[in-house]
């Protein structure tokens, strides 16, 4: 039963003998004596449902506190209270133990089957679910947003909350209660939180709901971060009993919907809010010299430094914040955590009035290296051409040189590798001229890659084995050492020499653990993986066995998109064992995860790994049509290799089908770009296969 409406004990009465269908005998009789005339007829279960309004908004608790222990003093009725908070009514003897704990936010399959019931006319798709996550799983919001559901397309629901946030999840206008809009359901709790403690309620909860990480640790990070806060674990407990915090554990966090109403209402002040940039500027200036821990640390709290900061930047911007800001972007440019350019952009206009004028090419270069992680090859270009001539400009050679090697990096990223042999050739020159060890180290590293993708492993193995000893001779560079050994893994690979390049994966996988980079170390049993389901080897349980390990390495450190790679290869290895339901179930759940997470290179190859599962099966429009998805997305990213191999298989599937003339023009057709690329053994093959198409059409 609902206790929506009950605000005081003769309605909670009431509408429990209106439920029970009792009948009032005049205004004479005694309605608790009906009630439990009526209990003692027959076993029963009574649910009584939003039941903070009876209890917080009647001016007479112990009333209420009778109504249930009338109803509980029956032997065969069972009572069962539901209520926001975590407080429990007292004067009951309830069932050990007296609460359960408090209902968790639904998740995203439960969401999306209850918005789908509801709204009626819609189906599953991606901006539905998106929807869903910013919701939180709050199941009022996902009621009210599927009511509005039943006449708007989930593309417009997306984008109104995005603009609009709990002020559209009203149904009836601003006298609407609390089960029919967000805001009054949200505006009710905080009433009863204020009045137990004070302003303080909001002030708190305005602040935690600025962080969209939540306050992690917060029994001892919120005394740091508000060190002029009064009573905060009181406050605290105000906020958990009225249910509008969540403690998870790890964090302290306020629900989506709750949090935007805190930051449309109630935003926190603003010498709150310096208080708590001073915290995060001290936390990401101390990551750089200081343990784990503090890194971690950071990592897990982006989105709040992110948070803090840009509102910093846009309202108060100053040198302090400006530098822990550049900080963090580096952070995430370096691979920390999801790479943002957010604060960046924010920075750039303000460096000159700040002071900071000289800075402008070193947050070109950060921002380039960020956009080249994203896997944004166009931008990414003209950042480190732009910061490269601003470098030149201000006779900084080293920097310039930097740029000129990254540049050839983005280039090797979309196998353009003529034109990035060029560049980092250029770039090791420019490093010798003004006595650069290190950088010209890294030309020859990266040389090494470039040879290894075209197979020239002769000159592969040579310049990556100077690099190697380039990098002991300058000293402190274990990490690039053990990335050398990663890269000569791959040149035994391509050589054949398989069991050699195992031997080497874990040798690099020692090293790499032994400088801390599990990252590396994840990589290097990747790698592996991949070597031993190669054909000819197909040690397929040990090749699963190091694609789950790194799989789950990558995990425990944040690194989603290389868990999607890892999820790839787990489905060519079910592929290889011809286990294709299997391989098509993951390789659809690696495109979808690596397209989310905007590697357009990756979700591409993982579209050709499919299409070809599907060649092999002979199921020839489906192959045609994914490798047709999958040519678009390479040359959406100007990928010089996937448009080749996408005409070559085209090709491979004409001619399985006997259609040798389109066969000719699709191996033609990848011979050519081969040829363009500089990708000659591949365009050599190509040649070989249009001529069998032109004897077959002879």
């Amino acid at each position: 039963m609902p206790c929506e409406a009950a605000t005081s004990p003769e309605l909670l009465l009431q509408y429990i003998l209106q439920v029970l269908g009792v009948q009032q005998q005049g205004s004479s009789s005694d309605p608790l004596c009906s009630l439990h005339n009526c209990l003692s007829a027959s076993p029963l279960l009574l649910v009584l449902d939003n039941f903070e309004t009876p209890w917080e908004e009647s001016d007479d608790q112990s009333a209420v506190e009778s109504i249930l222990q009338r109803v509980a003093a029956v032997e065969h009725v069972s009572l069962l209270v539901a209520m926001r908070g975590a407080e429990s009514p007292t004067g009951v003897k309830w069932t050990e133990p007296q609460t359960l704990p408090p209902l968790s936010s639904i998740s995203l399959d439960a969401a999306r089957a209850a918005f789908l019931e509801m709204a009626g006319n819609q189906r599953p798709c991606e901006e539905l679910d998106l929807l869903l996550q910013e919701l939180d799983g709050v199941p009022l919001a996902i009621k009210l947003v599927a009511q509005l559901g039943k006449t708007s397309s989930c593309t417009s629901l997306l984008k109104l909350w995005r603009s609009q946030k709990t002020s559209f999840l009203n149904l009836r206008g601003p006298k609407s209660g609390r089960l029919a809009s967000i805001d009054v359901s949200v505006a009710i709790s905080l009433k009863h939180a204020v009045e137990k403690s004070g302003e303080w309620t909001l002030q708190l909860l305005g602040l935690i709901s600025y962080l969209p990480d939540g306050v992690f640790e917060w029994e001892t990070t919120l005394g740091e971060m508000l060190p002029s806060f009064q009573n905060l674990e009181y406050v605290v407990g105000v906020l958990l009993r009225a249910a509008l915090v969540y403690d998870y554990g790890a964090a302290l966090k306020v629900l989506s919907p709750i949090r935007h109403y805190m930051l449309e209402h109630h935003s926190p002040s603003e010498s709150d809010l310096k208080e708590m940039e001073k915290y995060y500027v001290t936390l990401v200036n101390r990551s750089y010299n200081a343990d784990d821990n503090t890194i971690n640390r950071l990592a897990v709290e982006q989105g709040n430094v992110i948070s803090v900061f840009r509102s910093a930047i846009k309202n108060h911007a100053y040198v302090e914040v400006a530098n822990a800001a550049y900080n963090m972007s580096r952070f995430t440019a370096r691979g920390g955590t999801k790479v943002s350019i957010d604060l960046l952009v924010e920075m750039m206009p303000l460096l000159e009035h700040l002071g900071l004028g000289e800075r402008e090419p070193f947050f070109l270069k950060d921002m380039a290296d960020a956009l080249y992680l994203k896997s944004q090859y166009p931008e990414a270009t003209e950042h480190f051409e732009m910061a490269r001539n601003k470098f030149t400009a201000a006779g900084n050679q080293s920097e310039a040189a930097t740029c000129l090697w990254r540049l050839g990096g983005v280039l090797v990223s979309q196998r353009r590798l003529t034109e990035a042999f060029k560049n980092v050739t250029m770039a090791k020159e420019e490093f010798s001229a003004i006595g650069g060890e290190k950088g010209v180290a890294r030309c020859l590293h990266t040389l090494g890659i470039i040879y290894t993708i075209q197979r020239h492993f002769t000159e592969a193995d040579t310049n990556l084995r100077m690099a190697m000893e380039q990098y002991m001779a300058i000293g402190g560079c274990e990490l690039q050492i053990a990335q050398c050994q990663h890269n000569l893994a791959e040149v035994l690979r391509g050589q054949g020499k398989r069991t050699e390049a195992v031997a080497y994966l874990r040798t690099a996988v020692d090293h790499f653990v032994a400088v801390g980079d599990m990252l590396g170390a994840a990589n290097c049993l990747h790698c592996s993986g991949e070597i031993l389901a190669d054909p000819g080897q197909d040690k397929f349980e040990l090749a699963t066995k190091a694609v789950e390990l790194a799989k789950e390495v990558f995990s425990s450190i944040g690194y989603q998109l290389e868990c999607a790679q890892c999820q790839s290869t787990l489905g060519l290895i079910l592929k290889r064992q011809r286990k294709y339901t299997e391989a098509a179930e993951q390789f659809e759940q690696a495109f979808a995860q690596l397209n989310a997470m905007g590697d357009p290179f990756g979700a591409g190859h993982c579209l050709v790994r499919l299409a070809d599962m599907f060649r092999i099966q002979g199921k020839y429009k489906e192959a045609t049509e994914t490798f047709v998805k999958a040519q678009e997305r390479f040359a959406a990213i100007d990928d010089q290799e996937g448009p080749g191999v996408c005409m070559f298989n085209l090709g491979m599937i004409a001619f399985e089908q006997e259609n040798y003339q389109e066969a000719a023009r699709m191996y033609s057709a990848a011979r050519d770009w081969y040829r363009t690329v500089g990708m000659e053994k591949e365009a050599a093959g190509s040649e070989g296969r249009y001529n069998q198409a032109l004897e077959q059409l002879a």
